[in-house]
């Protein structure tokens, strides 16, 4: 056996392996538990658990692995005097002089992700300076336009960082206070540009100064934002957040909650990222915060969808999101009035008209028919009290609408879904009319639009809806059988199913 071959067969030593990928770590750091491993693994592995792989022993989530650079020297020692041609590092941000080439061992080789890696000092680095940023800026009231522009060009690495991997995205949520600093981004950028506006007449040169920052101001928000949303959050990582800032500061949280109304209003980049994050900010927050929202929240949630209606300028996304918190908060307090005086009832009256009669020339179904799940799901919110009930009734096409709607979708999308969620909000709404709203000239509307026969046909459907779906049609149905049962504008087959009074 010549001697080349010789060197290359060579066992590599077992102190020289991670015991997580067997193969020569090229950056060795110790936990606490006193195993070491290499930086890239253990990285990964404290993502998912916080536990010594070895040991099994407990590690803190903020734990920093210390560097081993006594096995370091001694590994690149090792490969000095065994080999000679050694193959190219991963790519990696550790930004080490010391860095080298190791060599292949005799364990199966795995594929490397061709992306950018990115390490936790890294993404500390740039959140600490961040952090540094915003300190400055609360304790002197005041930016410039070259701190904000510095801000921004952190904001924007950590924001390239994040769209390059899942792996990224995960490695910076996990890094301690990362979801807090940017939200604080939020908050003090639009303090800042809050200020700015209302001092512009003050002191001309800081004017100048402080425009030029809220430019830069705009970008750094936007890259918050897309940071946050990127992360997908899971409601309990958020609610532990923001419980911590409001400890800190008892307002902190209807804070955040402002500041992403203000993003609405902003750049259309923004407000997909803002509606999202609203959404899901307003889905972790207790009842009594809910109650507490300000009315800011529903005028600009239901301007986005009334904009959407004229000119169809929002995303799905978008959409949903704005529908989701008017579904998630109008339970609570005086949500609902708040909604109602926005005028929620009527844009969403026009938005379900809209989405059925595009749904008959759209093939896309399925998303026309979730977005009209979540309308009608808001409007059953709102109906739930005397504003909002007066508003579909006050509103020409009001009942109408809803009635169309348990059966237009049956007809068009029983193939893709097993239950009808609309069929079902929508007779709750129905219900509701009758019970506490049905003047004689509404009682007559009902009859006139269809509404009575479309609940007839709910009430007699077999196993087309829910029991309890077809149970509350028929108590409609009920509720006014004297004047819906012989009524001329119901086609005598359905007279003659008519569910009889109690």
């Amino acid at each position: 056996m010549a001697m080349g071959e010789k060197k290359e067969d060579e066992e590599v030593p077992c102190y020289f392996l991670c015991p997580i990928s067997l193969e020569m770590m090229r950056d060795p750091v110790t936990l606490p538990t006193g195993i070491t491993y290499d930086r890239d693994c253990i990285e990964r592995w404290l993502l998912l658990s916080c536990t010594c792989p070895v040991t099994k022993q407990a590690v803190a989530a903020d734990c920093e692995p210390t560097p081993n650079h006594t096995l370091r020297r001694l590994i690149q020692s090792w490969c000095a005097a065994h080999h000679n041609h050694p193959p190219q590092p991963h790519q990696t941000d550790i930004d080490d002089a010391d860095a080298l080439a190791l060599p292949k061992t005799k364990t199966k080789t795995k594929t490397k992700p061709t992306h950018r890696l990115v390490t936790t000092a890294r993404v500390a680095s740039l959140l600490s300076q961040i952090h540094h940023q915003l300190q400055l800026e609360e304790s002197t009231y005041y930016s410039t336009s070259s701190s904000r522009r510095r801000q921004e060009e952190v904001l924007g690495e950590l924001r390239d960082m994040a769209a390059e991997s899942e792996w990224n995205r995960k490695l910076i949520a996990a890094v301690p206070g990362a979801v807090h600093t940017l939200i604080t981004v939020l908050l003090v950028t639009a303090t800042s540009s809050s200020s700015s506006s209302s001092d512009r007449d003050v002191d001309t040169d800081r004017d100048r100064d402080s425009k030029a920052a809220a430019v830069a101001c705009d970008g750094g928000v936007d890259d918050a934002l897309e940071i946050l949303t990127s992360l997908q959050l899971s409601p309990e990582c958020l609610a532990r957040v923001l419980n911590k800032q409001e400890q800190n500061d008892h307002h902190q949280l209807l804070l955040v909650v402002e500041a992403l109304v203000s993003a609405l209003q902003r750049s259309t980049s923004s407000r997909e990222h803002a509606a999202r994050l609203l959404a899901d900010v307003t889905a972790v927050m207790s009842p009594t915060r809910l109650a507490s929202l300000p009315e800011q929240v529903f005028r600009v949630a239901v301007q986005l969808l009334r904009d959407n209606n004229l000119s169809n300028n929002l995303s799905t996304a978008t959409t949903k999101a704005c529908l989701h918190v008017l579904v998630g908060t109008t339970s609570w307090g005086r949500n609902r009035v708040k909604a109602v005086d926005a005028g929620a009832v009527a844009v969403l009256v026009d938005m379900i008209m809209l989405q059925l009669h595009q749904q008959q020339h759209d093939s896309d179904r399925p998303r026309r028919t979730r977005l009209c799940e979540l309308a009608m799901a808001a409007l059953d919110r709102l109906c739930g009290c005397a504003e909002g009930r007066a508003a579909l009734v006050a509103h020409p096409a009001g009942v109408a609408v809803v009635g169309s709607t348990t059966t237009a979708l049956t007809l068009s999308l029983r193939r893709v879904m097993s239950v009808d969620v609309a069929t079902d909000k929508a007779v709750r709404v129905l219900r509701s009319v009758a019970k506490h709203a049905a003047t004689p000239a509404v009682v007559q509307e009902m009859a006139q639009t269809g509404v009575v026969a479309a609940l007839c046909l709910v009430a007699h459907s077999d196993h087309q809806y829910s029991d309890r779906t077809r149970e509350r049609a028929k108590e409609t149905l009920r509720m006014h059988a004297r004047a819906w049962r012989t009524s001329p504008c119901l086609h005598p087959h359905l007279q003659a199913i008519y569910p009889p009074s109690c």
